[in-house]
């Protein structure tokens, strides 16, 4: 079965952190065509910007072929702007994810 699903930053943040673990299955899963990532460029972006961080010091070579696997799998949507979901999450960065 193929499931698509949204990823969370936070997957791919733990799975780099901890590669042996249900965050790193996650990414297997991607890259084993079992789950097919859902993407929009504002989601890359953060993804990007969220692994680059000074405090994870992970590798750009390791950023760079992540992302690249994840893309080679990716669908990119188009999104319709949800603006009332700004004023109920916590972090209004991630409406993209929720109208992805």
């Amino acid at each position: 079965m193929t499931y698509y699903a949204v990823i969370d930053t936070n997957v791919l943040v733990s799975s780099m952190l901890k590669n042996i673990s249900i965050p790193g299955k996650v990414l297997d899963q991607i890259t084993n065509g079992t789950i097919i990532p859902l993407m929009h460029s504002n989601i890359l972006s953060e993804y990007t910007q969220v692994l680059s961080r000074s405090k994870f010091n992970f590798p750009t070579y390791k950023i760079d072929g992540m992302l690249k696997d994840i893309l080679s799998h990716a669908i990119f949507v188009d999104t319709d702007n949800i603006e009332e979901l700004k004023e109920i999450l916590p972090d209004p960065k991630d409406v993209v994810f929720y109208e992805v």
